[in-house]
């Protein structure tokens, strides 16, 4: 084999990886703001703030509102995914390794940003209401009221709301008939049919939200009973998201570069995925976090 891979091979693969990572990388980068093909070692993402109306005598003079302008920033940081592979593997397996390579370091990429924008999410300042888990009505009060926290920060209701739950979260929601019956969601939302919202671009529209089930909700209040896991609830325009462009990524796609590297030492390839990434809050009025008892038994009634 050749110690040198072709330029058209390498395109070819840095466009699986990017495909992958597109389709099945990052569950919830499409729910925060977004800046791609930023140049430098951070990005800015500009926060207005609000205005108030004022009344003004005939011919008097307008009083300005004055509204704040500022700038959040987000630090850039790279971050690698990459394997050995070594030069006999192709003759020993029948699947395609270079595509068992790609959609392994696209899904690592993925994983970090979903975990990048969790660990922003988890700046905010704000804690809803706890959960009451004890019936299907006490579930359903408490995912109102959860809403409702976020209402009460005047966060509009312009369909950009999201929210990111665990698995045992979106179980006890199941019970609730608001959640799981067409007769609330119409027939296209039914999640015992399609399954529970987890993957990117899935989600299911309730109450103004649009709700995911998220394993990457690992972290726990400091010093809750075991099994606490944080859910969260947000507008997208809280949240920045910035992806560094590369120049190196011959495949013209900005944000994720893949290289390949032959080590005859090793008789093998080292084929790394790449990014610079970074999030930041953007503003903490448009986010609710919340311990959630993940270890409660799901409600029977």
């Amino acid at each position: 084999m050749t110690t040198n891979i072709t330029n058209l091979f390498q395109i070819e693969y840095q466009k699986d990886v990017h495909h992958v990572f597109q389709r099945q990388g990052s569950f919830i980068k499409p729910t925060v703001r977004l800046k791609d093909s930023v140049v430098g070692s951070s990005a800015k993402f500009n926060k207005a703030g609000k205005g108030t109306a004022t009344t003004k005598a005939r011919h008097g003079q307008i009083t300005p509102m004055n509204g704040t302008r500022t700038q959040v920033t987000a630090t850039i940081e790279d971050w690698y995914a990459g394997d050995w592979v070594d030069d006999l593997d192709s003759a020993k397996h029948e699947t395609d390794e270079k595509m068992t390579i790609a959609k392994a370091g696209a899904m690592a990429l993925g994983r970090k940003c979903d975990e990048l924008i969790i660990t922003a999410l988890d700046g905010t300042s704000n804690s809803g209401t706890s959960w009451t888990l004890t019936s299907a009505a006490t579930v359903e009060s408490s995912a109102l009221t959860h809403c409702e926290d976020l209402w009460e920060l005047d966060v509009m209701n312009d369909g950009e709301n999201y929210a990111l739950v665990t698995p045992r979260c979106w179980s006890q929601m199941l019970k609730v008939t608001s959640f799981a019956s067409a007769d609330f969601v119409g027939s296209d939302g039914l999640p015992f049919v399609s399954g529970p919202a987890i993957g990117p671009q899935k989600f299911k529209d309730w109450n103004g939200v649009k709700w995911q089930m998220h394993v990457g909700l690992t972290e726990s209040f400091t010093g809750t009973s075991a099994g606490a896991r944080k859910i969260y609830m947000y507008n997208k325009s809280a949240v920045g998201f910035a992806m560094q462009k590369h120049a190196k990524n011959i495949a013209s796609n900005p944000a994720v570069v893949a290289s390949m590297q032959y080590y005859n030492t090793h008789e093998a390839w080292f084929i790394n995925h790449l990014f610079s990434a970074g999030a930041v809050l953007i503003d903490d009025s448009g986010v609710i976090e919340q311990s959630f008892a993940d270890s409660t038994a799901i409600v029977t009634t």
